[in-house]
């Protein structure tokens, strides 16, 4: 090639390198991204396919209800494409951690497949050893050496049903391929998901057939998992196994269904014995209890008779005590007058008595001295010697002594006759007291012999009437003993006919089962770890087919604005080389050499980056979700070559287009300016009034904006690109958060969840936990309801489904709302129907009308779907309790409850107060719940954020770039300005004013893209158990507005010293 045209081509090179640059940095980062995402689906599924086979992980599994037998094993074994089976064991249990219930899934140690990587201590060697996982997430306080104890989780089985031993010494940790995420499946105890997994020695399961079968299929290790071959290679021996599960369940079926339908006939027959049992006892009993409760009443009867007829004798006999007390009175008050009486008499008598005494006794006295001197003087008148006188002296004193005492003793007489009278009525008083003072005492004594006979009748009957009543006490008693233990017995005898009743249900539940048996034949993608990394990779090559393509044509646009600017810049040089001589071809070598070296170089360095850092970036963001050891790199340079190619080419095209439209004209034309575009009147000069109010500049800026028309469009294209770019990776953003903010919200409105143990007694549970819900303060509402883990068949896979059955539909839509996504519509839970969640419903196909296959505790009903409601995550059923026993044939049991908290309660205090309960198998809070989500999509938000940052990127070097044409190819004009006497700042404005119209218009339009973009990224990368949210919130539109124009207020800041720097008069010398 000629000399000059190299040293043109290298002089050119060092003239415009900021042009150079330009192109190599788009190049670069468009490649960067580009090469980056797309390289890091590849490097993820080559991470995950060498870890699944140094683990020799299972292509099928095959798990049958029926179990496997040896024969089946050894069907499995000889089918054609298959070249290992391992057979083994299975269970879910539940063993508490101080106050925390968890599901463990017990597997029996892998012999071949499966194998696990141990990271501490070592593998099971004895019965009742086990290794439990070494989980990333959860920090369980358990350490080697420790053991621990399982439960069936179920009061109607044991664990020796499953197990041969329900304590465990842990011996190590381990990580197993077969669970690469947290979520480890779904089963039927506890919350309904399963927590750990563990391994034990298959000695230590007492199941009389095998639960499960691996298989690794013949030639498909060497293949990569996640590609088509492997795909068609399992799914041939897959169908193959599935015929022959057809077949082999049948031969087990009909060894069951006899079993089953002679367990049935048995059940029918005890039930038919149980319940003629039953009645005959009921009726016996109640009758022994009716004759009792006669004899009792009677004796009650004959009893109150009794006691009323002694009421009635004792009345009598205190009524005649009563009559015998007044007339004691009366006998007192006699006996009060006669010594009234009598004390008269003695008080009248007795002065009387006592003065006659005295004058007795003075007139004896009298009388003696009377009869003394009478005496003396008849002795003395015997004196002869007594003269006449004297004599006469003496018988005259004689005389008056006989008189004397003649008339002392008649007074005398007197006396005593006064005497004699007064002692008659002393006397009488005496005889009259002493009469009635009798007559008192007699009473007396008869008053108290009544009283002491009527009180000892009292008694008697009193002590009658307490044995008759103790005795009727204790015939109460003992029939109420009776009674209770009746009741009992009834009760007892009730629950046994209610067992009979479910064994017999669960009999024809079991021959219905049987009515169709299969083996469940599952490859890799109903492993919902593998899944959800495979999932991850499909999401991530959405991505990587949407943004990278995008970056790429934007960088490819404004690639071609700058080569095109470049020609047209050196017009006149490329008609002086055609005028020279110089072919098209090397003439255009020019232009398509400096674009391919300048996206050839960016495009390897950015291979380079991009291939280097998103990858590993990517990988690290998912990391946290998933237990793959460390990444790997798989050589991808097809892609390397690719992308080099790609940008590369597409550069050189563009490069050549541009300059295929100069190297048309002849060179005469070229060398002379090109004239400058024609005006004319723009679209805003016929609004004459609103012209006319424009300055000048703002009149130029208009004109420049609509005459230069390619200008404007390169312009509004770049900047819409990385405007629609930015709103798309923040509305990704908002539509991962927007599933947490509604689910956990506006649609799950409680606070807490609570789960029931299954375990004793269920009624004493539910009483206990109601019991500390209505009496704690913190707590302002609660409703019971039913929670169960079913599946939904839709043919082709099945889908796991929770099932919510509340106890009372009536208040419900207070603590989940059930409501139409469109109108927020609410919906009415009562009658009959089930309501599913929304992206249950467009996975399978579903609308309302539907009917689908329902399946709860091994029972499976066709079910009619009443409303599709509005849900986020995970796939949910609702159903009235009324139709649910109907549908199923027995009633929804309370094993849960949903509850409202006050705002200012303390919700993990009250969580660790119920987990300690033994009732309470598991207490869920909606910030642990909303936490936990968002934990889950946290490594897609680090995916948006990169996306977000290589958008800015992109947008800050488009706008760099536009912006750099645009002065560049207006510098005459610029120049003008200057020599004119326009001050920097003038320049500048004149200048940036038409920069940030078109930018403006370039991002509100990047923001209408923006839209449609955001929504086909969604679709996307949306997941089989999550919807995601299409709206994108205002403040996002804010944001993707101001990040695009804070770009181009940077690169105008950056553009600042080369407008200001322009030489004038260079730039103003003729182009000639």
């Amino acid at each position: 090639m000629n000399r000059s045209v190299v040293k043109d081509f290298l002089r050119e090179l060092k003239n415009s390198f900021s042009r150079f640059v330009s192109i190599f940095f788009i190049v670069l980062v468009g490649v960067a991204f580009f090469a980056g995402i797309k390289a890091a689906v590849p490097d993820m599924q080559y991470t995950a396919d060498r870890f699944y086979d140094e683990s020799r992980l299972y292509d099928i599994r095959v798990f049958s209800p029926l179990g496997l037998t040896e024969d089946d094993i050894t069907a499995l074994a000889e089918s054609e494409g298959v070249a290992r089976v391992d057979a083994g064991y299975m269970a879910d249990v539940i063993t508490r951690i101080d106050s925390l219930e968890l599901v463990f899934r017990v597997h029996s140690l892998p012999t071949n497949m499966n194998q696990l990587i141990v990271t501490k201590g070592r593998l099971p060697e004895a019965s009742g050893e086990c290794v439990i996982e070494d989980s990333k997430n959860v920090d369980l306080d358990l350490a080697l050496g420790d053991t621990i104890k399982l439960s069936s989780g179920r009061p109607d089985k044991t664990i020796e049903e499953s197990l041969a031993r329900d304590e465990f010494t842990i011996v190590g940790t381990v990580r197993s391929a077969d669970y690469l995420t947290y979520e480890k499946g779904h089963t039927d105890l506890g919350s309904g998901s399963i927590n750990f997994f563990m391994m034990i020695p298959p000695e230590d399961f007492s199941y009389p057939v095998y639960v499960e079968a691996l298989i690794e299929v013949a030639d498909a290790r060497e293949l990569n998992s996640f590609s088509k071959q492997y795909e068609h290679t399992t799914r041939r021996v897959l169908n193959q196994v599935e015929n022959l599960g057809g077949e082999r369940a049948e031969i087990r079926a009909q060894e069951l269904r006899a079993d089953a339908t002679k367990e049935l006939n048995e059940a029918k027959k005890t039930f038919a014995e149980q319940e003629k049992e039953f009645d005959d006892k009921i009726g016996q009993a109640e009758t022994d209890l009716a004759e009792a409760k006669d004899k009792l009443v009677s004796g009650e009867a004959t009893l109150e008779t009794e006691q009323k007829n002694l009421e009635r004798t004792l009345a009598d006999g205190w009524a005649q005590v009563h009559e015998g007390e007044q007339q004691l009175a009366a006998a007192q008050s006699q006996y009060d007058q006669s010594l009234a009486s009598y004390n008269t008499v003695m008080t009248e008598h007795g002065d009387q008595i006592a003065q006659l005494n005295q004058l007795s006794g003075e007139i004896d006295s009298l009388y003696q001295n009377a009869l003394a001197g009478q005496s003396q003087m008849e002795a003395s008148l015997q004196n002869p010697d007594l003269t006449q006188e004297e004599r006469a002296n003496q018988q005259a004193m004689l005389d008056g002594y006989s008189h004397l005492v003649q008339l002392v003793e008649q007074t005398n007489g007197q006396v005593g006759g006064l005497n004699n009278l007064a002692q008659g009525s002393i006397t009488s008083a005496e005889s009259q007291l002493a009469s009635a003072g009798n007559a008192l005492a007699n009473s007396r004594n008869q008053l108290e012999q009544a009283k002491s006979k009527l009180v000892m009748a009292e008694q008697e009957g009193e002590a009658q009437f307490k044995a008759a009543r103790s005795e009727l006490d204790a015939g109460w008693a003992e029939y109420r003993e009776g009674e209770a233990e009746y009741n009992e017995e009834r009760a007892e005898g009730e629950k046994q006919l209610q067992d009979g009743r479910e064994r017999i249900i669960r009999a024809e539940n079991e021959i219905e089962r049987l009515a169709a048996p299969k083996w469940f034949v599952l490859d890799r993608e109903s492993n919902i770890g593998l899944m959800t990394y495979k999932m991850t990779t499909q999401r991530m090559n959405a991505i990587a087919g949407l943004f990278p393509v995008f970056f790429i044509l934007v960088a490819a646009l404004v690639c071609l604005t700058t080569m095109t600017r470049m020609v047209t810049e050196q017009r006149s040089l490329i008609g002086a080389y055609k005028a020279l001589g110089y072919s098209n071809l090397i003439v255009s070598f020019k232009y398509v050499s400096y674009a391919a070296l300048a996206s050839l170089s960016g495009a390897l360095i950015g291979i380079t980056l991009g291939m280097s850092f998103f990858p590993k970036a990517i990988f690290e963001a998912w990391s946290m979700m998933f237990v793959i050891p460390e990444f790997l790199r798989t050589p991808q340079w097809p892609l390397a070559i690719l992308s080099v190619l790609v940008a590369t080419l597409t550069m050189m095209g563009v490069a050549y287009w541009a300059t295929r439209q100069e190297l048309q004209g002849v060179p005469a034309v070229l060398l002379r300016p090109k004239p400058p575009t024609g005006g004319g009147r723009i679209l805003l000069e016929r609004f004459k009034g609103f012209w006319r109010r424009l300055s000048f500049m703002q009149k130029v800026t208009s004109r420049n904006i609509f005459r230069y028309k390619k200008r404007f469009w390169m312009t509004v294209a770049g900047v819409m690109g990385c405007s629609a770019l930015l709103l798309a990776g923040l509305g990704m953003n908002n539509s991962v958060s927007q599933v947490v903010d509604q689910q956990f919200g506006e649609i799950f409105q409680y606070d807490m969840a609570i789960g029931l143990s299954l375990e004793g007694d269920v009624e004493d549970a539910r009483a206990e936990v109601k019991s500390f819900l209505e009496d704690h303060e913190s707590v302002t509402g609660f409703i019971p309801v039913s929670n169960f883990n079913a599946e939904v068949d839709d043919q082709s896979d099945v889908l796991p489904l929770t099932l919510i059955v509340p106890q009372q539909t009536d208040g419900f839509s207070d603590y989940i709302a059930l409501r139409q996504r469109h109108d927020q519509t609410p919906i009415e839970l009562s009658g009959p129907g089930i309501v599913i969640s929304e992206k249950l419903a467009r996975t399978m196909g579903l609308t309302v009308g539907d009917y689908l296959s329902l399946r709860v505790n091994e029972i499976t009903k066709k079910v009619e779907i009443k409303a599709i409601t509005e849900q986020y995550v995970f796939h949910y059923g609702y159903m009235d309790p009324a139709y649910y026993e109907t549908i199923f044939r027995r009633t929804a049991q309370t094993n849960g409850y949903q509850v409202h908290l006050a705002p200012e309660a303390d919700a993990q205090a009250i969580s660790d107060t119920l987990s300690a309960k033994e009732e309470v198998a598991n207490v869920l809070l909606y910030k642990m719940m909303a936490e936990s989500f968002d934990e889950q999509v946290s490594s897609l938000q680090s995916i948006v954020a990169l996306i977000i940052i290589s958008a800015g990127i992109l947008a800050f070097v488009v706008l760099y770039n536009l912006s750099n044409i645009n002065i560049t190819e207006r510098i005459r004009e610029i120049a003008t300005l200057k020599v004119l006497g326009f001050f920097n700042r003038e320049v500048t404005s004149y200048v940036y004013r038409e920069i940030f119209i078109l930018a403006l218009v370039g991002c509100l339009s990047g923001l209408m893209i923006g839209i449609g973009l955001h929504r086909l990224v969604m679709v996307a990368i949306e997941q089989d158990n999550i919807m995601f949210g299409y709206a994108i919130e205002p403040m996002s539109f804010v944001y993707a507005f101001l990040l695009t124009m804070s770009f181009t207020v940077l690169v105008n800041l950056v553009m600042y010293r080369k407008l200001v720097t322009i030489p004038m008069v260079e730039s103003l010398k003729s182009i000639e």
